[in-house]
Parts: C-alpha cells; structure tokens; sequence
C-alpha cells in the first residue's frame, strides 16, 4: 500500500498486488481537504443588527448580542456542544416575549472563513399569537392587564401597543 501527499496536504491511498501473474489494482481515493470554520458573522432581526460574534460563539454572548437588540425581548439559546467536522455549530434560538409568527432572523455570514461556509436559518415552531384572554406566566392576569384599586384616577397607559394589532380596553 502506497500512500503520498502533494502540496494541497490530500492524501492519496492505492494498492496494487501481483497474485499468479495477474496485477491488481485498487483504484486510489483522495480524502478531503476542506478548510475549517472560522471568522465571523452577524444575525439581523427587524432591522436590528447583532455585532459580529466568532463563528463558534457560545448560547451565553449570542443569547446577549440578540437580546441587546429593541426589536428583540428576552430569548433562551443553546448551542450544540459538539461542533460538526468543519467546526461548524447549530444554535436553536426561542423566542420569549416576541409573540406570534414572527420573521427569521436574517444571517450576514460574508466574514466567514473556510470551504463554503454558510448559514441556514430554519424555523422549527411557527409562532402564535395567544388567545385574547390568556394569562400573564408572571401575575396570572391577562396579558399587559392592569389593576385598579384607586377608583379616583381612571386614566392608564397602554404600553407595547404596535402597529396593525388589536388592543382592548
């Protein structure tokens, strides 16, 4: 068995044997040579754009650069612990407080280095709305609800109301 490299650091594997006069031959195979991951990449949701973070950014600092975002509330990452054979990673990225189907995040992967490197973004749950008289986790009241117990001031602030979205009093 013969094994060689060329300048490109791929190995070439083949053999050849002489059995009763008769030469074989195994065809050789080349592994691949591939470059790694690495550089960086950003990730954009609504407008808002993250800062660049390292191709194998922990859930922690992308948990942080999303949530830094305005048009971004709380949100939970975890990040694969294995990385894949090019070092690449799979985040899953949760949305807390952004409710209903929301819009992907959009990745800026052009300060990536490596064979290829890219970034899909797949959605695994589609997003809903809760129904109108669901409850708040934190006080079990309906969502942005208030209480009144001073019958001499009736006034009250809406806050988080947006565009397009129906909001009762």
């Amino acid at each position: 068995m013969t094994v060689s490299t060329d300048n490109s650091n791929a190995a070439t594997f083949g053999s050849t044997a002489t059995i009763n006069g008769d030469t074989i031959t195994i065809a050789a195979g080349t592994d691949g040579n591939s470059i790694v991951l690495g550089g960086v990449f950003a990730l954009e949701f609504e407008g808002q754009r993250t800062g660049y973070m390292p191709f194998d950014v922990s859930g922690t600092a992308m948990k942080t650069q999303l949530e830094t975002l305005s048009t971004i509330g709380n949100v939970n990452v975890v990040r694969s612990t294995i990385p894949d054979p090019n070092n690449g990673y799979t985040w899953t990225v949760s949305f807390l407080d952004n409710l209903g189907d929301l819009s992907p995040l959009q990745p800026d992967s052009l300060a990536l280095t490596g064979t290829a490197p890219q970034i899909d973004v797949i959605e695994s749950t589609k997003g809903v709305l809760p129904p109108f008289n669901s409850k708040d986790r934190t006080n079990g009241l309906s969502f942005d609800s208030v209480v009144m117990t001073d019958l001499s001031d009736l006034s009250v602030t809406a806050y988080h109301v947006d565009e397009n979205v129906p909001f009762y009093f």
